[in-house]
């Protein structure tokens, strides 16, 4: 079965929406592990981003 879940955040902190795409997207996959993600973000603090999501999602 597929599954497809969406998060997004409007917060200026890119960090801050990070995490709070993450834990949307959590909620909505309730016992379901992710298998595959895709990020669409406009950033400028790239490396940061990568690692806060390395982080949740290693």
């Amino acid at each position: 079965m597929f599954k497809a879940v969406v998060g997004h955040s409007n917060d200026p902190d890119s960090l801050s929406a990070v995490e709070k795409v993450f834990q949307q997207c959590a909620s909505s996959l309730t016992e379901n592990v992710p298998q595959a993600g895709i990020i669409l973000q406009l950033a400028l603090n790239i490396p940061s981003l990568k690692r806060r999501i390395r982080r949740v999602k290693p």
